[in-house]
């Protein structure tokens, strides 16, 4: 697993005006999740809230892996555990950004690592948190993960990818112990892209209704897809929205 960080340590201008050491944000993006995805959203926290900011890269998903870095699925859960973790002897807090599949990961990471203490906001854009049960993974997912053309895998054969990729569910089920989270008003975000064809708005609004009756939750709609290209300006505004009324209610 990789990371970027921002201030960038290139430019001492970020570095200078960093004070604040003991919370940091991390963005966990969704699957493939390419080098480079999503830091425009960490830049722009970082420029708000002058917290570090830290962007996951998953190992065999960033440009030129190396010959022994390769991705699985439950291999993204559980070396983003271990960074949390280490992470925890520098930091207080942290806030935790997850997209997609880092929807699922930071959903984990929040409710089930985490102390109390330790919890900082969560956002959730277009969170993955329910397996599917239709041909979804038979039609697209085991086609990518066997290709091999642009990533890095760990995967030889279909039943490879299909067993790592439950083995997640059993393990790392994100719904598991939701029902018996504390957590402060307006701490967790969820932010819906209207035109998703890959989380459904079933799915998203069973969240949203689980982890509202422990607190109230924020909840925006976007007019937009999945990953959200449409409009970067608009998921970029929305995420910091969502930090200032959180601050302004804490």
């Amino acid at each position: 697993m990789k990371s970027i960080k921002f201030p960038p340590l290139n430019q001492s201008s970020f570095s200078k005006s960093s004070s604040n050491n003991k919370e940091a944000y991390l963005l966990f993006p969704g699957f493939p999740g390419t080098q480079g995805k999503n830091e425009d959203i960490a830049e722009a926290i970082f420029k708000k809230t002058q917290l570090e900011t830290f962007v996951i890269h998953y190992t065999g998903l960033t440009t030129n892996p190396g010959p022994d870095e390769t991705f699985d699925f439950l291999k993204s859960v559980d070396e983003s555990i271990q960074f949390v973790k280490s992470l925890l002897v520098q930091y207080e807090k942290l806030h935790l950004v997850g997209h997609s599949w880092g929807g699922l990961i930071a959903l984990n990471i929040f409710s089930k690592v985490f102390t109390s203490e330790q919890r900082g906001k969560l956002i959730l854009l277009a969170p993955f948190t329910e397996f599917p049960k239709d041909g979804s993974v038979e039609n697209w997912l085991i086609p990518m993960a066997t290709k091999q053309e642009h990533f890095r895998f760990s995967y030889k054969n279909p039943e490879d990818v299909r067993n790592n990729f439950f083995a997640v569910e059993k393990t790392y089920s994100p719904r598991d112990h939701l029902d018996q989270l504390k957590i402060q008003d307006e701490q967790i975000t969820l932010i819906e892209a209207i035109n998703d064809p890959d989380v459904s708005n079933y799915s998203t609004d069973s969240l949203y209704q689980i982890l509202n009756r422990q607190g109230k939750i924020q909840r925006f709609h976007l007019q937009d897809d999945h990953c959200f290209i449409g409009d970067r300006l608009a998921i970029i505004n929305t995420v910091l929205a969502a930090i200032e009324k959180s601050k302004t209610c804490s």
